[in-house]
């Protein structure tokens, strides 16, 4: 695996928010700086135990996924999502779910669950998922038609979107 182009899982769950910020942000052009949301996001993680450090990668073809899921149990990964409640909890299980499946990809495990803890309201919540290896492969080669530029990203196209986003150079931005 050496040589080969590593492609983060973090990354890739982008695409669930806009494919051309995923886009960006797989080949370099972007890396988004950290915000106060994200940093608090960090605190409560370690805070509640969500804090694994330990990266799995496997080949996809020239490529090397990696991600280190938040928690690795024998049976099953879990993953902390962190708001405040500013955007529906809709586009952030979206992403989630992208992730923990190619989380499950990477792990060899069946299931993952989120936890969507939201700070505004002191609540969690949480959501189970089974594995989908159909998914996996089809968000795996989404990513890697969009990298050889087989295909073009599909943009968000929602003007409440762009104007959180951080990316804002991005050529499709609706705002």
């Amino acid at each position: 695996m050496n040589g080969d182009k590593v492609i983060r899982v973090s990354k890739i769950a982008q695409m669930a928010w806009c494919q051309a910020k995923a886009l960006a942000l797989l080949k370099g052009e972007f890396e988004e700086a950290e915000t106060e949301d994200m940093s608090e996001g960090k605190f409560w993680h370690d805070k509640l135990g969500f804090n694994n450090t330990v990266s799995y990668t496997k080949k996809f073809g020239e490529f090397v996924v990696e991600g280190t899921p938040d928690y690795v149990d024998r049976f099953f990964i879990a993953e902390l999502k962190v708001t405040h409640g500013s955007y529906p909890v809709n586009f952030l299980l979206s992403q989630a779910h992208l992730q923990c499946n190619l989380y499950c990809w990477l792990t060899n495990k069946p299931v993952y669950v989120i936890f969507v803890y939201n700070l505004d309201k002191k609540d969690v919540q949480y959501y189970f998922g089974v594995y989908d290896v159909f998914r996996a492969q089809r968000d795996l080669s989404l990513v890697y038609c969009l990298l050889k530029g087989v295909i073009a990203p599909v943009p968000t196209g929602q003007e409440w979107k762009c104007r959180m986003c951080s990316y804002t150079v991005c050529k499709f931005r609706v705002v």
